[in-house]
């Protein structure tokens, strides 16, 4: 997660750079867009990783039965 989150902030860092570079006339326009769209790819990334995490935790704490000794009393149904 650390990982793709690094990424995405150098996608963004190297669009930034882009974006300065075509104001000042060094690259096209189609350049400067492609680093946007890395940027997007980037996120879409850290998204996805962020999702896998969730529900690998999710899966694990159903199969140690943590899930619902936190969320449910059994003691109160159970009488």
């Amino acid at each position: 997660m650390k990982n793709a989150q690094s990424l995405e902030e150098m996608a963004r860092l190297k669009s930034q750079q882009q974006e300065v570079r075509y104001h000042s006339g060094e690259v096209p326009l189609a350049a400067f867009l492609d680093s946007r769209s890395e940027v997007l790819r980037a996120k879409q990334n850290t998204l996805k990783r962020g999702l896998e995490y969730d529900l690998m935790v999710l899966m694990f704490r159903e199969l140690t039965g943590d899930l619902g000794n936190t969320y449910v009393d059994a003691s109160t149904w159970q009488k």
